[in-house]
């Protein structure tokens, strides 16, 4: 959990006990918690947010066995928005990319959400990874897909 790192740096400012109840916390405590704040704040979102399915992301083949975690280099990347309770205007977005055998971590910020932004952000990232790219997975959200 991110708990310790983030009152380590500053970012939050919480009590020893408060710290303790959150590490212990689980997600679906987490899930019914936040339950009726999802239903109440989903119809604030707009088009900005993932999407269903559609015809050319059925055709991107889906990894599903495990990661290759012997070797050092194979990453994921992932999108997270932060938007706050709405979609709407504009937003830094991270791309938060994860080496899966050592957990190595790199975030990128950027402003909106584009093709041209994405791919700065991953070439950004690459040139400050201290290790050689053998593969490079993600979800399906469209600045992937473009």
């Amino acid at each position: 959990m991110e708990v310790p790192r983030l009152r380590e740096f500053g970012e939050v400012n919480i009590p020893d006990d408060v710290a303790l109840k959150l590490k212990r916390i689980g997600s679906a405590t987490n899930d019914r918690k936040l339950k009726h704040q999802k239903e109440v704040l989903h119809p604030l979102r707009s088009k900005g947010g993932t999407k269903p399915g559609s015809l050319l992301k059925r055709k991107i083949p889906v990894r599903l066995g495990d990661w290759d975690t012997s070797q050092l280099g194979h990453l994921k990347a992932d999108m997270v928005v932060h938007c706050g309770l709405s979609t709407l205007g504009e937003y830094v977005n991270t791309l938060n990319t994860t080496e899966i055998s050592s957990g190595w971590r790199k975030g990128e910020a950027i402003l909106g959400r584009s093709q041209e932004d994405s791919f700065w952000a991953l070439k950004e990232t690459r040139k400050r990874i201290p290790f050689e790219w053998k593969g490079l997975g993600s979800d399906n959200g469209q600045e992937f897909i473009n």
